[in-house]
């Protein structure tokens, strides 16, 4: 992710050039806002997990970490039909 994020700051500055760069080397941030996907819903089944399982953690910290990644869960899943979803061509 922050490989990512160091490419698009190193590239050019025109908007032309930048998408040339965008389309040339950052091709797979679809891939990595699929793994962040990812990665929110394990640790939300890893906590509510411990949640169930009355382990020695502080059931208001594992509230506060499960309400948490499921805002940012919502958030990215929002980030995601907004930019990857393919929307219909209109015709005039």
């Amino acid at each position: 992710m922050y490989t990512y994020y160091l490419l698009a700051a190193l590239g050019p500055q025109t908007p032309k050039e930048k998408k040339a760069w965008d389309q040339k080397y950052l091709f797979w941030k679809r891939y990595l806002t699929t793994l962040q996907l990812l990665q929110f819903g394990i640790m939300l089944c890893y906590f509510v997990l411990i949640n169930s399982m009355q382990c020695q953690v502080p059931r208001a910290l594992t509230y506060f970490f499960v309400s948490n990644i499921t805002i940012f869960l919502f958030l990215f899943i929002n980030f995601y039909r907004q930019a990857y979803r393919k929307r219909p061509v209109k015709k005039e």
